[in-house]
């Protein structure tokens, strides 16, 4: 393989518009350093490297002109990407150990053959390769300068590592590493398995359930990001549908006579259905969905302003919190949705229900 050093310093340099004279002086060397690099008579000390391509902004292969092995890496990392994506397990696996041995220094080739392993070590229950993986991992973060890929970072690679000792069976040593490795509770589920698994159950329930609240709140909202996006493309009768399940996900939620978030969407949720039958000309149904809305709101509001107590059905840890931006009551909630989605003619209807029934906007002269 060629290198293309002398080429590439040259080249970057004069990209800078720098004399050799001023690139000698960067480095610390001479100026006839500089040119016998250029000039491919010398090359720059082994230790000087990694300090011009950092002067240079770019990487070692780059400046020394490894373009072919870098793509070679590349096709390497997508090849055992692709059978393990086609579920051809141990040819993925033979690939990945192929893969290492050409390049082990590549983060592309490391992770993915770490991210291979462990998903067939798990699914075989296979502790060899769990290990193999385990140890892969702690190789990939060591080569993380390298990574181009925002969706992995130094966090979920930990994350990774934690759950390579829970597949384990190593609940003591995972407990440790993913409650290190814990920022925004992002391992509070395999941190209430483990803490389960090791019969520490107080404990357990408490990461548990804030993880339970957390997923359903993400949930929820995502759904509802769904829901606006079917209205938006006209799949109207989509979207009904995908209310009457959040709305039925909802209600199993709810605490009799509690006022918490869930009640508080509940009531925004059919009022989404008026939005959507009113888009739909079903003037009626949209009424009518207006009218449950209300009164689903005003069940919430009064719950809440008697201090019934902020929880969900299952959750068993301290009183989850979810914040929102509608305010307080859930009849703020809806007639922040008719500001939002509904005409103007559909917020009339809204306020002329709500008058009828007791919940007149008090902010209104």
């Amino acid at each position: 393989m060629k290198l293309k050093l002398s080429e590439n310093i040259q080249a970057m340099r004069r990209a800078r518009r720098m004399t050799q004279e001023q690139l000698a002086e960067a480095m610390g060397v001479s100026i006839g350093a500089v040119s016998k690099w250029e000039n491919a008579l010398s090359n720059p000390d082994v230790e000087l490297i990694p300090e011009i391509a950092e002067f240079f902004g770019t990487s070692v292969d780059v400046l020394l002109g490894y373009g072919w092995e870098r793509r070679g890496m590349g096709e390497c990392a997508e090849r055992i990407q692709s059978l393990a994506k086609a579920r051809r397990d141990d040819e993925a696996c033979a690939e990945a150990e192929r893969g290492l041995r050409r390049y082990p220094g590549s983060f592309a080739v490391v992770y993915q053959s770490a991210k291979v392993m462990m998903n067939v070590g798990f699914a075989r229950g296979d502790r060899r390769l769990l290990s193999r993986a385990k140890e892969l991992l702690e190789r990939a973060l060591e080569l993380i300068g390298q990574n181009d890929d925002v969706s992995v970072s130094e966090l979920t690679i930990q994350c990774d590592i934690g759950q390579c000792w829970v597949f384990l069976g190593e609940y003591e040593k995972a407990l440790e590493h993913l409650r290190r490795h814990n920022q925004k509770q992002i391992n509070n589920r395999m941190i209430g398995y483990c803490l389960c698994k090791l019969g520490r159950i107080d404990e357990a329930m408490e990461a548990s359930s804030h993880a339970f609240a957390e997923a359903i709140a993400q949930m929820l909202n995502t759904s509802v990001d769904v829901m606006n996006c079917l209205g938006q493309i006209g799949e109207n009768e989509e979207a009904l549908e995908l209310v009457d399940w959040l709305i039925g996900f909802g209600r199993g939620l709810l605490v009799e006579g509690s006022g918490n978030f869930v009640g508080k969407l509940m009531s925004t949720l059919i009022g989404a259905k008026g939005v959507i039958c009113a888009d739909m000309g079903r003037e009626a149904d949209a009424a009518r969905y207006l009218r449950e809305a209300i009164r689903e709101a005003r069940r919430h509001d009064e719950a809440a302003a008697h201090g019934c107590a902020q929880t969900i059905r299952f959750y068993r840890g301290k009183a989850p919190t979810f914040y929102d931006d509608v305010g307080e009551r859930a009849m703020d909630a809806l007639r922040g949705l008719m500001k939002e989605q509904g005409s103007e003619a559909l917020s009339r209807l809204f306020e002329r229900i709500a008058e009828e029934e007791g919940e007149r906007d008090e902010t209104q002269p």
